[in-house]
């Protein structure tokens, strides 16, 4: 998911461990069911909206780069990495 944010895409997903942590709904993706009218109403919403299509695209990208980065994510190993030698 993030990989594919980062590139731009927004994302369909249902409400799976970790995407509700990573994707705000109508703003960088869209939560959807499991079954076959919820993924085309996605679909087509993005398709025929390239309008929402971009303003999605472009915040999945910014939630990737703001939360997501590679030494955002180092620094949080490291300070998890201090925490469990010191206790």
């Amino acid at each position: 998911m993030l990989e594919a944010m980062a590139c731009g895409m927004p994302i369909i997903t249902t409400k799976i461990s970790g995407a509700e942590d990573v994707i705000n709904e109508s703003k960088n993706g869209i939560f959807i069911s499991r079954n076959k009218i919820s993924i085309t109403s996605a679909l087509s919403l993005y398709l025929k909206n390239e309008d929402i299509w971009k303003k999605h695209s472009k915040e999945a990208r910014k939630t990737v780069e703001s939360g997501y980065s590679s030494d955002l994510i180092l620094q949080k190993h490291l300070q998890l990495f201090k925490s469990s030698i010191t206790e």
